[in-house]
């Protein structure tokens, strides 16, 4: 499930798995893994630096929405916004 969500988002934004390891910190051999579904079950500290990168919450990473989500979102928004 990660490994085909992770090829739709780096393909919306058009980000190289290289890169994307750059911009998360994730070694890119560990990407790659997820990437190519050879790794299933990541630990929590590579998916949120890899939900963090891509200025997304853990659950839309992963393709789980739902009112809580949408409301996380809006919450995270208004604080970046604040200043």
């Amino acid at each position: 499930m990660l490994s085909k969500r992770l090829k739709e988002i780096l393909y919306d934004k058009k980000i190289t798995l290289e890169y994307y390891s750059q911009m998360s910190g994730v070694p890119i051999e560990t990407l790659r893994n997820i990437y190519y579904g050879r790794t299933s079950n990541p630990n929590i500290k590579t998916v949120m630096a890899m939900a963090e990168a891509l200025d997304m919450t853990i659950n839309s990473l992963l393709g789980v929405e739902n009112a809580t989500n949408n409301e996380e979102r809006k919450l995270l928004n208004y604080y970046r916004n604040c200043g």
